[in-house]
């Protein structure tokens, strides 16, 4: 039986018994494929209860009813039966619960009159050269498809900059991101001028730092701060231990070597010649230090230049340099002695030379400038078109076009008519609105076409299947942007970028990257609480902080590895006077070992130990009871040994006693 050509519907053959069954089949044909109506095109298994007529475009390859065919094909529920028909290029079909147009393109169902990449695009808002995807809304939706959900930025090299930057009426207040290398940065600013970075997240390490001390109760707790605020010993001690910090005193405290420091204030001073050249900063190559500002100030290192004027070196500067040396010429009577020979021809320099005594001249190489040539026809080249050696004579524009055998391949740029490839500003007819043909489209035929989409549709463009601008989108990048920077502006109040994700286990994040790779990633990854994640690599990734979804409250994991790392509870509490209650037990014994744990003490950690004279369970406070005890404390890894030894006999009980890890 043979079919139609475009929609394969079946031809009547001659003498064919019972034709009205092929009419028929025909006639359903026609009825599934002209002013196609789908309900939908997001199934991919046959509804349980379909209407009569009802026709389906399948999601993905089909399951149940529909096993067997592809993805796109077009499912028409008729008579009773499912009805397969596979589409072909150019055919178009409405989505009633999308209430949109798409048409097949020989691969996919898209969005009908939009083009897949275009080089700038506009929402609500007009796109320029540098924010060439530009949006005006109170909010960005950015929606999963049944499973994670990405904003990806990728910059180019580890110098340039991917990130997100909050403005105020255009102008920059915040903004985080890879910032001029691979660390994660936040920065701030009060005018869009003056910036100040407030946390960087290191790439390799996954520690974060902080910009400065906190300046309020709640502020974000340094290594240096918390270092410069804990305790150096315990309360109670007794003359030659370390006492604590108190105002600003440092009693016990000696330092030698390069610096001294002063107990009283606590002001630390280098010691006179304690900077030597290793330890003072490196100097650039070829310099000397010096001052040539013409006033007080700090040394720089000085380039050559910059010391030669700064001396003003003359001839008297210079041992045994004489006037002749120096002067611009000399004068044979007076300056000079001796007898020129008559007979000896003198060397000779210029555009013709010669060789002492000789006097064959020589036209220099590279003497004969355009000036010196003879003057040439108007409108020529100079050449030999002759077709022997000869001399050069001024060539016509014609006699060197014959000379050169111009062809295309000869033309920087060019390309053959069968297959040109345009640069520049080409310009083409523009077709009627609604051609449907291999036609080149202008850029006007675009434009109309986009705006009449956007009129049809309420003046929106709704459910776009993919869509590049300046770059080329994909089924995983349903939306691409290749641009120096993208602009969501607002439209009278607030706005937002949302990221919306299908589950709680899977992702909604920002990926900043750098050539593809990813650098650092901030959002729900993987559950609901937010994750700030850095990578050396873009392979191996550490979580620098997370913030729970349910308390709010911050952690990081590391501890603080510079004087401006974040530092942690257990870095606070391990450098903080902790008390500890011990138990000899109801049998007096001489001595007992005890181990103590904290996350805090390291091997290499030190251990100070005293008296609490606090009660303990079953006993009264007493400063001396624990007199006749030696304490002894002996760091491991998250724990200590605290050996505790009876020096007048035996002991029993519960004593209480004080730490401090350093």
């Amino acid at each position: 039986m043979t079919t139609t050509p475009n929609l394969g519907l079946p031809y009547i053959d001659a003498a064919q018994a019972q034709k009205h069954v092929t009419h028929n089949e025909a006639i359903r044909g026609l009825d599934a494929l002209v002013q196609t109506a789908i309900v939908t095109r997001a199934l991919s298994a046959a509804p349980t209860t379909p209407a009569d007529g009802a026709c389906y475009i399948l999601a993905a390859t089909g399951t149940g009813a529909w096993t067997g065919q592809a993805a796109g094909t077009v499912a028409a529920w008729q008579d009773g039966l499912w009805v397969f028909y596979l589409p072909k290029t150019g055919w178009l079909a409405w989505i009633v619960d999308e209430g949109t147009t798409v048409n097949w393109t020989g691969t996919l169902w898209q969005v009908f009159g939009l083009p897949t990449t275009i080089p700038q695009f506009g929402i609500n808002t007009a796109a320029d050269a540098t924010n060439k995807l530009s949006v005006a809304s109170s909010a960005v939706l950015l929606n999963n498809i049944g499973n994670s959900v990405q904003l990806k930025l990728n910059k180019h090299a580890a110098a340039d900059t991917a990130s997100v930057l909050y403005q105020d009426n255009f102008s920059g207040r915040a903004e985080t991101g890879l910032t001029g290398d691979d660390g994660y940065h936040f920065k701030v600013s009060p005018d869009g001028a003056t910036w100040k970075e407030a946390l960087k997240i290191d790439a390799t390490s996954g520690l974060a730092t902080v910009f400065g001390d906190p300046a309020a109760a709640l502020g974000i707790a340094t290594k240096q701060y918390v270092d410069s605020h804990s305790g150096t010993s315990m309360p109670g001690g007794t003359n030659g231990q370390i006492q604590y910090n108190n105002a600003g005193a440092l009693a016990g405290f000696t330092a030698g070597g390069d610096a001294a420091i002063n107990a009283a204030t606590g002001a630390i001073t280098i010691a006179a010649n304690a900077v030597t050249n290793a330890k003072a900063a490196q100097m650039a190559a070829v310099t000397l230090k010096g001052n040539s500002t013409g006033a007080t100030a700090n040394a720089a290192d000085l380039t050559a230049a910059q010391v030669k004027t700064l001396l003003a070196i003359g001839s008297a500067d210079v041992s045994g340099l004489g006037a002749l040396a120096t002067a611009s010429s000399v004068n044979l009577t007076t300056q000079a002695t001796g007898t020129l020979q008559a007979a000896q021809e003198p060397a000779h320099t210029g555009d013709v030379t010669n060789t002492t005594g000789s006097l064959t001249l020589s036209i220099t190489a590279n003497a004969v400038t355009n000036a010196k040539l003879a003057q040439m026809a108007a409108n020529t080249l100079k050449g030999n078109n002759t077709g022997s050696t000869a001399n050069s004579a001024d060539l016509t524009a014609a006699q060197v076009k014959t000379l050169l055998a111009l062809a295309v391949a000869d033309v920087s740029g060019a390309a053959p008519l069968a297959s040109p490839a345009l640069t520049g500003t080409p310009t083409a007819p523009t077709a009627t609105a609604g051609t449907n043909s291999t036609q080149i489209a202008s850029t006007a035929y675009v434009d109309t076409g986009l705006a009449g989409k956007a009129a049809s549709s309420g003046g929106t463009l709704q459910n776009t299947a993919l869509l590049g601008v300046n770059a080329t989108a994909d089924v995983t990048n349903k939306l691409a942007v290749a641009s120096s920077a993208v602009l969501f502006n607002n439209i009278g109040n607030g706005i937002q970028a949302k990221f919306n994700k299908n589950a709680i286990t899977d992702t909604a994040s920002i990926l900043y990257q750098t050539n593809f790779s990813g650098r650092a990633e901030t959002g729900l990854t993987g559950d609901d609480s937010y994750h700030f994640k850095v990578s050396p690599d873009g392979t191996t990734w550490k979580e620098a902080i997370n913030i729970n979804a349910t308390s709010a409250l911050a952690t990081v994991f590391g501890d603080p590895a510079s004087g401006l790392g974040i530092a942690t509870k257990q870095y606070v509490d391990a450098r903080s006077v902790i008390e500890v209650e011990i138990d000899f037990g109801g049998a007096a014994v001489q001595s007992k070992r005890f181990t103590i744990a904290n996350a805090g003490v390291l091997a290499t950690s030190k251990i100070v130990v005293d008296q609490s004279g606090k009660a303990a369970t079953g006993r009264a406070a007493d400063e001396n009871e624990m007199d006749f005890l030696h304490l002894r404390a002996v760091p491991g890894a998250g724990s200590f040994t605290l050996f505790a030894a009876c020096l007048t006999g035996r002991v029993s009980g519960k004593y209480k006693v004080n730490y401090l890890v350093g």
